[in-house]
């Protein structure tokens, strides 16, 4: 039976949803900044390819939202090959999170107007380059058409997490379904 400084599966169920709360509520938190992994399929050998995004909503299924520009590689590489990976980790409780899922591209729902109304000037300059991300450049002074966004949201449906807290008495780690109802299901130890 589990003592009050034992953690258990039901409060490290609950740390998942807490830094997925904090990482919306507190935009300076490093956990604001989440690495994000897709599959590019376009090589000869299929290779994960990652990047830092920045994580702008999760809902009560705790499904995340990102933005980015809709001619990325990384938008053809979601259309090819939906699943996906998002890494978050706290440095303050020494927490990781990994999420595995699939990510969806959205263009024309109402969602994605919405966001794109939303935007900043300062974040509208962001999506709007002339040369698609990733386009060699001569010059660091990139050229811009404000009046061209190429924005997407990228959706992210959580399926499953594998939480692990590193600890000086040794690393304790977990992992859990999303069911039904927004609960955490087949939560499990498992070896660190």
């Amino acid at each position: 039976m589990a003592t009050a400084t034992e953690p258990t599966l039901t409060f490290y169920a609950q740390q998942i949803d807490s830094l997925l709360k904090k990482a919306i509520s507190a935009p300076e938190s490093r956990l604001h900044w989440v690495t994000l992994a897709s599959v590019d399929s376009t090589k000869q050998v299929p290779e994960p390819d990652l990047r830092m995004v920045v994580l702008r909503a999760v809902d009560e299924d705790r499904n995340l939202l990102f933005y980015t520009d809709s001619r990325s590689p990384k938008t053809d590489q979601f259309k090819s090959n939906p699943k996906a990976s998002a890494l978050l980790f706290d440095p303050t409780s020494m927490i990781q999170l990994r999420i595995y899922g699939e990510v969806s591209v959205d263009t024309e729902s109402e969602e994605h107007l919405n966001a794109l109304k939303r935007l900043t000037d300062d974040s509208r300059i962001n999506y709007s380059t002339l040369d698609t991300p990733g386009t060699p450049s001569a010059s660091r002074i990139i050229s811009h058409d404000i009046q061209k966004t190429h924005f997407a949201l990228l959706k992210f449906q959580s399926q499953t997490f594998d939480l692990l807290h590193l600890r000086r008495d040794g690393a304790l780690r977990i992992q859990a379904t999303n069911g039904s109802n927004q609960q955490l299901e087949q939560l499990r130890w498992v070896t660190p």
